[in-house]
């Protein structure tokens, strides 16, 4: 079951001056069923022995939903066929060694049903809604290094189709709210992925990795509400909320003595699209007091731009960890306590981050800056574990 709803707050641009009032959103949704069920199927062909080998495969993906006997919603199965071909040449040197190179293809789907909020009045029948589906194609080289270090790269290219989308609409005479969906939509996603790591060693092991994403999206159906300008909105081109250009993750541990281990996090990400902000303006509006009498006050509001160049500050979360373990003497049992810390710079960087996020209390005008990142705060934990 699903239940969700509320009272919000909208101006109404249809009166002059417009009318700040209350509309109510309610969303109940009882005894849903959801069923995903698949068919694979897949076969591997050693084209060359130990040094040509080929995987293919197809997955039927099928979804269905159900309310009751008065909505459900059925969906075409949707084919995946995928396959993968790896290569591993006699071209070994004594810097790169067990040399692997792959290329891999094929159509993916998951679910259309991401959230539980579908109703009978958004008049969906079945196979109304289709499955969304992204189509991969991946490129990757393998090698082993000297000291047992291990280095990996990847190239990839997304299409994404039949993506689903919804608009909050408000209907202009009985303000009531309408979840409109929309099940077109599209978008193109692409980078790569750098990895040094050095497998179980004595003293030292860990992980550095890389990572580049370019992805836009693009709704092509418009909200129909004309105040709007958003190009995810309106039909343009636009970068999805958690696109990051960059991301750096780095994992040590170092283990000094047999039964110490100190482990070290770190991860770098870059921004995440940030919207423009315009001037702060001073208007009169007419308040609903809701009990049918209504105010002229002045109100303040600030209006936000999508933006294709700015962003968010970068993240930085910085973790450690210090266990101590060993087996219980004469033993299979062996024992774990760990001392952490997460997130060890969040209050550092929240300090020094640059105040870019503007919020604009619509009673008074008075502005109030904050670092548009999420900063957490550091958390200390305490473990014990025994495992056998």
């Amino acid at each position: 079951t699903y239940s969700t709803g509320g009272n919000y707050y909208f101006f109404d641009y249809s009166t002059i001056p417009p009318l700040y009032r209350r509309a109510e959103f309610a969303l109940d949704t009882d005894k849903t069923l959801l069923i995903n069920s698949f068919a694979y199927s897949n076969l591997n062909w050693q084209l060359i022995p130990e040094t040509l080998a080929l995987d293919a495969g197809i997955r039927v993906d099928h979804s269905y939903f159900y309310r009751d006997k008065n909505f459900s919603l059925n969906t075409y199965p949707v084919p995946g066929p995928r396959m993968n071909l790896t290569w591993t040449p006699e071209l070994n040197t004594d810097f790169f060694r067990q040399n692997t190179f792959s290329l891999g293809t094929g159509l993916f789907s998951k679910t259309p049903f991401e959230t539980l909020t579908l109703t009978e009045d958004m008049g969906l029948k079945d196979f109304d809604i289709k499955v969304p589906k992204t189509f991969l194609s991946v490129l990757g080289w393998e090698t082993l290094l000297p000291s047992n270090f291990r280095f990996k790269i990847e190239g990839y290219y997304k299409y994404i189709f039949d993506r689903a989308y919804t608009y909050l609409v408000t209907n202009p005479v009985s303000f009531e709210t309408d979840l409109v969906l929309h099940n077109d939509g599209i978008g193109h996603a692409g980078g790569f992925d750098l990895m040094l790591d050095r497998r179980k060693s004595r003293y030292l092991d860990g992980m550095i990795s890389y990572t580049y994403i370019y992805a836009r999206y693009k709704n092509p159906q418009p909200d129909p509400d004309p105040v709007n300008t958003d190009p995810d909105i309106n039909g343009d081109w636009y970068y999805p909320g958690w696109h990051r250009f960059h991301t750096l993750n780095l994992m040590l541990d170092l283990k000094p003595f047999q039964w110490l281990t100190l482990t070290t996090k770190m991860s770098f990400a870059s921004g995440s699209p940030l919207a423009e902000y315009g001037e702060s303006q001073m208007f009169p509006a007419v308040v609903d007091n809701g009990d049918g009498t209504t105010s002229l006050v002045e109100m303040y509001t600030r209006e936000t731009f999508y933006s294709d160049t700015l962003r968010t500050g970068i993240s930085l979360p910085l973790d450690f960890k210090l266990t101590f373990h060993n087996f219980y003497k004469n033993s299979p049992v062996r024992w774990e306590v760990y001392l952490a810390a997460e997130d060890v710079l969040s209050a550092l960087l929240a300090k020094k981050a640059a105040k870019d996020n503007i919020s604009t209390n619509q009673y008074t005008g008075e502005e109030t800056l904050a670092p548009s990142s999420g900063f957490s705060f550091t958390m200390f934990s305490v473990g014990m574990k025994l495992s056998y």
